[in-house]
Formats: C-alpha cells, structure tokens, sequence
C-alpha cells in the first residue's frame, strides 16, 4: 500500500473528480439565491487562467470559486473533506502547472459547472466537473 505522497497522480484526480463532482450535484439541489449570487460574483473574480497571470492569486480565485459551490452543497461533512482535499492537493496542482498540465483550468468549463447550479440541473452539474477534467481525447470512464 502506498503512502498519500506516492499515490499515482491519477488517483488523487480521480478523487478530486469524485469529490468535486458530488458537491456539484448538491449544490445544484440545494443552493439558495444568495449561494447562486457568491458564486457567480466568484466565477467573475476567478476569471480565465492566461499566462503570466499571478498564479498564486489565480489559484486563491479557483479556490474560491469551488469552494462556494462546496459552501452551496449545504453538507458539512463534505464541505469540510473538499477543504481537507484542497488544502492537501494545492502543492499537487500548482506542479502540475508548471509541467504544463492544467486539469480543470478552462473558464468555459467553470462556466457551464455555474450554470447547470443555476438550473438546479444535479445530473449536468456532475457533469459539467467531470468533463472540466477530462482532455476531449480521454473517456471519462478512464477518470473515474
């Protein structure tokens, strides 16, 4: 059995699909108009990824933004595994970038994630994270 730190990188995405994808759906079920307002002023704040942006900054903006998507599931537990999860996997990610892989970095994808909450539509928010991590020539069946 492996330990957290050599964990394949694909299981801590896998994870990260799993995770994100649920609180998704329940925010999606149970978000209030005010939940839908933080996070759409969040997507705006987070904007797109460019490069020679401040990626420490661009990353507290992401974070941000999922997190009040977490904040909108209205369940605790799991809000509070995905900040665990976060906090955890943000030296992961920030590697990945600089090996110039960004999974789930695309604002359109971050878009579409907003507004299937928007539409209370659980099953496309779903979705909509799953495919924010999938590159287009990847089944998402091999992600999850």
């Amino acid at each position: 059995m492996s330990s957290g730190s050599d964990a394949p990188i694909l299981d801590y995405l896998q994870a990260q699909i799993l995770l994100e994808s649920t609180i998704a759906s329940f925010a999606a079920r149970r978000r209030t108009d005010d939940d839908l307002r933080l996070i759409k002023d969040r997507l705006v704040l987070r904007g797109e990824w460019k490069l020679g942006r401040q990626r420490s900054e661009f990353f507290e903006r992401d974070r941000l933004f999922h997190e009040s998507i977490s904040v909108a599931s209205h369940n605790l537990p799991l809000s509070q595994i995905h900040r665990t999860f976060v906090t955890a996997e943000r030296q992961r990610l920030r590697l990945l970038v600089d090996v110039g892989i960004s999974p789930g970095m695309d604002f359109m994808a971050h878009k579409r994630i907003y507004s299937a909450i928007a539409d209370q539509d659980s099953v496309e928010a779903e979705n909509a994270v799953r495919n924010m991590f999938a590159p287009p020539s990847l089944s998402s069946s091999r992600l999850i």
